[in-house]
């Protein structure tokens, strides 16, 4: 994430006194930020402390500094707030695309047709998915992705193995979807058969990303480079499942 790119957009945007709805004083934006940073102090605090230290009194700078103090999550939390703030009276789309370009659509997301068997709950699924990473719940995201695939094999197994129907672990599962396309592809064509194979090796970094870092193991450890890459493997992987759906 350029959160400098983001944040010299975002000063842009709140530095305009002549429209006070977007207008953000040192006050409102010291307010706004202890929403994310409980410790920040009043605005007089603040600038004596800051005069004491030698450091700048300048909005730009000191709004930078406070910024430059919270996790990527809060930064995240903090920028979709004050967006939300500001979108019905000025347009943010650049502030928008630099924010979320950094979070969605690394791999275009499934779009899980209503024949399919329970595609509405996958839908709403992959949705909360990349909220998850907004939010920077990014544990939640890795479960998520692996209930996803719960139910894509599930929908798959119900249509075409049915007196497979009973199984509901994940891993037997997938290996069952990968064997019977196996099967299928070796009728009619030749294929390169890693193709297929990863159907059950990318379910295996899901399922043990999501085993290694569930709440019950370690709490708040998963990071937005795991999230992005399991909803990318997920998406990925249910495209191809879905061609033979």
């Amino acid at each position: 994430m350029n959160w400098i790119a983001a944040y010299t957009i975002l000063f842009n945007l709140i530095n305009d006194n002549s429209d006070q709805n977007t207008y953000f004083s040192g006050s409102r934006f010291i307010k706004f930020i202890q929403k994310y940073n409980p410790s920040v102090p009043n605005y007089s605090l603040l600038m004596a402390e800051r005069s004491n230290k030698s450091l700048s009194s300048s909005r730009y700078d000191y709004y930078w500094d406070l910024i430059g103090e919270l996790d990527d999550a809060n930064k995240f939390a903090f920028f979709t707030d004050v967006i939300s703030v500001i979108k019905p009276y000025k347009s943010t789309l650049d502030l928008e695309n630099i924010i979320n370009g950094a979070n969605l659509n690394s791999v275009p997301k499934n779009n899980f047709q209503d024949d399919i068997w329970n595609a509405q709950r996958l839908n709403r699924i992959t949705n909360d998915i990349d909220k998850s990473i907004e939010l920077g719940e990014f544990n939640r995201t890795v479960t998520l992705a692996y209930t996803c695939l719960e139910g894509l094999f599930k929908a798959y197994i119900n249509k075409h193995l049915p007196a497979c129907s009973s199984t509901s672990d994940l891993i037997p599962m997938s290996k069952l979807v990968r064997d019977d396309i196996d099967k299928k592809l070796k009728s009619s064509t030749s294929y390169p058969s890693q193709m297929i194979v990863c159907i059950s090796t990318l379910t295996n970094v899901i399922a043990n990303s999501r085993n290694s870092f569930s709440e019950s193991h370690f709490d708040q450890e998963a990071n937005r480079w795991v999230a992005n890459f399991a909803r990318d493997l997920l998406n990925s992987l249910a495209r191809l499942v879905l061609h033979f759906i």
